[in-house]
This record gives C-alpha cells, structure tokens and sequence, in this order.
C-alpha cells in the first residue's frame, strides 16, 4: 500500500531525539516526523543533532531509496543481509537466523574475533553476508546498490580548553539534561 500511494515509511527502534536544530522537548514521534521530512527530501544534515539509543529503516518508493541507520554509539544493533534483489534488516541477529532464506555460513574471522576479543569488528556477525551497522553508519540502499556513510566523527570533537572542575560541571549538567529530556514528564522512573 505504502508503494501504491508513494509515502516514505519509517521504521525506528528506540528512541532519536533531536538537539540543537530538532525540535527541542517534543514527543518521540514528532522527532521521527522531523528525521522523516528530513529524508523525504534527500537531506541527511539532521542525523548529526541526533542523540539516544536507535536505529532505523527508511524507505521512498518515490525515489526508490532506503537507508538503514544507526545512532551514534550503535547501542542499537541493526543487522542486514542481501540475499538476490532483497535487503533483509532486523534489531536482533535471532530473526535473521530464524528466516530460511537467509544463508548462515560461518564467518571464521568475525567467530575468531568474538572468541578473541568478546566481539567482532567492523560490523561482523557470525554469519558470512550478515552486517550489523556501527555507529553513526548509514547504508543507502538504491537501484541495487548499497553504500555506506557516516554521519559523525568522534574524532571531529575538539578538546576542551575548559579547566577540569569547570568541564566536569558541564559534563554533569549536560547528563541531567539528557535525563530530564529522556523521561519527559514521567514521574514514576527513578
């Protein structure tokens, strides 16, 4: 239906709340209209203002273009296959391991690195062909084509002059109000 009438369609885990530009102490869904309107007209600028744990799929059957994204610690995993001219995406590796058409080859390296290290790099899996997004990574989706991005760089961040008590106390004031932004009005969280 969504292809019929031409509407983009978003699918979000978590939640992206938009600072600085984003509308400032909205609900969740009016920081998804915003990302959303940001993407229907091929813009992306609106990702780098986006703070919270999420991922995303997005699609324009317009523009045939879809984007699977990732927030800026990948707190939460996105993973993706491509299998023939289809893009399977899920929030947890199980439900890809669930689908037969999804092929699970044993990736030695990435099962090498998660028996050395804990984990795999570079958005490896267990399974050959299956990613998972890192931080701030958006892959594109277009004619058959998917290509990777990112939105923000860690290493963009210029160090503090500020003297240690100085940036401690915005430090604190910066995590209360990430707090406050995150419950709202909520007064049952503790």
């Amino acid at each position: 239906e969504v292809q019929k009438l031409g509407l983009a369609a978003t699918t979000p885990a978590g939640e992206p709340l938009l600072t600085g530009e984003g509308p400032a102490d909205a609900e969740r869904d009016t920081h998804l209209a915003s990302l959303q309107d940001e993407w229907d007209r091929g813009e992306r600028q609106a990702l780098r203002h986006a703070s919270g744990t999420f991922c995303a799929a997005y699609y324009y059957p317009r523009e045939e273009i879809g984007l699977l994204v990732a927030d800026r610690l990948g707190l939460r995993p996105l993973y993706y296959v491509v299998v023939g001219d289809l893009v399977y995406f899920a929030s947890a590796l199980r439900i890809l391991e669930a689908l037969a058409e999804v092929p699970k080859k044993v990736d030695v390296l990435s099962v090498t690195e998660m028996t050395s290290f804990g984990y795999p790099f570079c958005g490896g899996t267990p399974y050959a062909g299956i990613r998972m997004l890192e931080p701030c990574e958006v892959v594109t989706i277009r004619d058959g084509d998917l290509r990777s991005s990112g939105y923000f760089r860690w290493d963009s961040i210029t160090p503090s002059p500020e003297r240690e008590e100085v940036a401690l106390r915005t430090t604190y004031a910066k995590f209360r109000s990430a707090v406050r932004r995150r419950l709202r009005n909520d007064k049952t969280v503790f």
